[in-house]
Formats: C-alpha cells, sequence, structure tokens
C-alpha cells in the first residue's frame, strides 16, 4: 500500500498517526501535530514528536500573539515556517525565538478549509527550510489526507472524542469540585489564562455550553470518573 493509502485506510488514531509519521519521515520531517481550532485558541489534537514545545507554546500563552496561528486561521494557502517569518518579521521573532529552543526551526503548515469552513490545521515540523516542487504538493496532500482522517475516526467513535491530556482532566475534576478557575489556577501553580485555555479545548471538541455541561458530558463518554 502507498503512503496515502495508509493513511486513508487507518482504523484507529494510534495506525493514523504511525502512518502519518512515516510519510512526514520520507521528506525530512521530524514531527507533526494535527489539530482543529476551539473558540478563539488551537487546539492540538493529535501530534508525534512535538509535545514539550506544544505544552511550553499553550502555556505561556504564545498563541495569543502567534503570527502562524493568525495566518492559519486566515489563509487557504498552506505556506512554510519561513516564509511566515520573512512576511512577519518582528511578529513572528518571539514563536520562532522559543521554538528553536525545543528544535522547532522549520516547517510546512496547511490550514484545512472546506464546505462548512474553517476545519484546523496540519504543521509538519522539517529540517529543512524548503521543499521542492514535486515535494510540497505531496506532502500537503497527505496532511490533508491525515486531518480528514482523524475526523473521520472522530465521527466513528465516541471513544476516540474522549480523550483528555492529564491537565484537561485534573482541570475538570477540579471544576466538578466547585473550585473556580482563580483556584484551579492557584492549586495547579498555572495561569488562569492556561486554565481557561485547556478547558475552552474541551468544550469546544465537546461542543458543550458551559462549565458544568462540559464536566457531565465528560463523565458521559467515560474519559472522567469522580471518586
Amino acid at each position: 500500500m502507498s503512503r496515502l493509502d495508509d493513511i486513508q485506510f487507518a482504523d484507529t488514531t494510534g495506525d493514523l498517526n504511525d502512518a502519518f509519521d512515516q510519510a512526514v519521515a520520507d521528506f525530512g520531517g521530524q514531527g507533526f501535530a494535527i489539530g482543529v481550532i476551539g473558540p478563539g485558541v488551537p487546539c492540538v489534537q493529535q501530534q508525534r514528536g512535538l509535545q514539550r514545545w506544544i505544552d511550553y507554546y499553550t502555556e505561556s500563552g504564545l498563541y495569543r500573539s502567534c503570527a502562524f496561528t493568525k495566518r492559519t486561521l486566515s489563509s487557504l494557502i498552506p505556506f512554510t515556517w519561513d516564509e511566515e517569518i520573512a512576511e512577519a518579521g518582528e511578529g513572528a521573532l518571539a514563536v520562532v525565538s522559543a521554538a528553536e529552543a525545543f528544535g522547532v526551526k522549520h516547517g510546512l503548515h496547511g490550514p484545512v478549509v472546506t464546505r462548512e469552513g474553517f476545519r484546523g490545521g496540519v504543521f509538519v515540523q522539517s529540517e529543512r527550510a524548503e521543499l521542492s516542487d514535486e515535494q510540497r504538493p505531496a506532502l500537503i496532500l497527505l496532511s490533508l489526507a491525515a486531518h480528514g482522517r482523524l475526523e473521520q475516526l472522530g465521527s466513528m467513535s465516541v471513544a476516540a472524542q474522549a480523550d483528555l491530556s492529564p491537565r484537561e482532566r485534573e482541570i475538570l475534576i477540579w471544576f466538578a469540585e466547585g473550585k473556580s478557575c482563580e483556584d484551579v489556577a492557584a492549586i495547579g501553580g498555572i495561569s488562569r489564562a492556561t486554565v481557561m485555555f485547556h478547558y475552552r479545548n474541551v468544550a469546544g471538541r465537546y461542543g458543550t455550553l458551559n462549565r458544568t455541561h462540559t464536566v457531565v458530558e465528560a463523565m458521559r463518554r467515560g474519559a472522567l470518573a469522580l471518586n
């Protein structure tokens, strides 16, 4: 089977991650992140090799002024990390400087837009700044296929949508115990903005309207158990 077939016919998110990881490696890639956009913030659903950078990026609040995220939200055309640096100038420098400390120096951003509107994006980390005329469209095609298959797997299985990160689960548990955002921030040693970031990610995935609704939905999906 081709790499595209491996992605399109992946039976689980784990199989999809493996297939896309192998495809990315064929192009000299070193990791990827596939995500959707929650209420005003990026929400990564699957990743390989970028967890430390993603955690820092979200918890430090870099997403609030990130030129890369802004362009992903507004663009129909894929772009490379280096192309955005050249166009955004100072607007990209803070993110670039921070990312380099985590080994992220180059990559391709692929916004995903359908008739239903903006659906998210895919970022592929790369060692090289440039992709050839043959490589770029091929990698874009594989990225779109991976994003599409992830959405299909999510709609096929409630359990696949129920997954919570350790931080998301911790925050929902405290909410279930009646704690406020300020309380949770103090308990976890994080900022209120970080608490809201993780809560909104879950609410965006679940389509819930408030904290209580989100906690109840997480329990219904089997993603959260309270003692």
